[in-house]
């Protein structure tokens, strides 16, 4: 969706990383509430280490650089799937930047990360 003269709003993509951070923590919390170390506990924690690096990367989208995500941020029980497919979403309704590297790499990232939190569920 390129829409010319649009630019990139700061506090949406805020509200993108807020959402990959709590998914993040909560991937985490899963990961560390295994019962078999074999089985869910490093799955999930590869899980948050992906959605790190799509926070990461978005964070570099704008100038001055964001904060990264999930610094202080609380295991709440909340769905890992909900939280990145509305970080997804939520990240799809920004502008296109065709030169914003950064937003571009970092919709990549996220739709992988999105890709496998969603396997744990098929």
């Amino acid at each position: 969706m390129l829409i010319p003269g649009a630019t990139l709003d700061v506090a949406d993509l805020q509200a993108v990383l807020d959402l990959l951070g709590q998914a993040q923590v909560e991937c985490t919390a899963l990961g560390n509430r295994a019962t078999h170390p074999l089985d869910d506990q490093a799955i999930w924690h590869l899980r948050a280490h992906r959605i790190w690096i799509a926070g990461e990367t978005l964070t570099e989208a704008v100038d001055p650089p964001l904060p990264s995500p999930a610094h202080d941020n609380v295991a709440t029980g909340q769905d890992p799937l909900q939280l990145m497919t509305a970080a997804m979403e939520k990240l799809l309704a920004l502008p296109d930047d065709l030169d914003n590297h950064s937003l571009f790499q970092g919709r990549l990232d996220t739709s992988d990360a999105l890709a496998a939190v969603r396997l744990h569920y098929a």
